[in-house]
């Protein structure tokens, strides 16, 4: 079974922003840290160039899904590690950021 159906059967996926994330987030006027539980609603495979992708939203209402969605990589959201999907993610993007590198 392939990544993306996988992480469709668990969703919404719990996930945390990392630092990188957090800033774009911060500028667009949402007050997140790499503690605060996001929620991945829907994947997608935006093909090679932009890997997985995900629609995400926060618990406190801060994120509107409907007027403005954010949809961010995989390789920027962190899964806590007891997640069983944990280490398939992990080992996603780690193949993820070593394939950009390479380019």
């Amino acid at each position: 079974m392939s990544l993306i159906k996988e992480i469709e059967e668990q969703l919404p996926l719990p996930v945390y922003p990392r630092p990188g994330l957090c800033q774009v987030l911060q500028k667009q006027g949402v007050d997140v840290d790499t503690a605060t539980e996001l929620r991945a609603t829907k994947v997608f495979d935006s093909g090679e160039a932009g890997g997985i992708v995900c629609s995400i939203i926060d618990k406190g209402g801060r994120i509107d899904e409907e007027k403005q969605p954010i949809v961010v990589s995989l390789t920027h959201l962190r899964v806590k590690q007891d997640h069983p999907l944990s280490q398939k993610i992990s080992n996603y993007q780690r193949r993820r950021r070593k394939n950009l590198r390479g380019r």
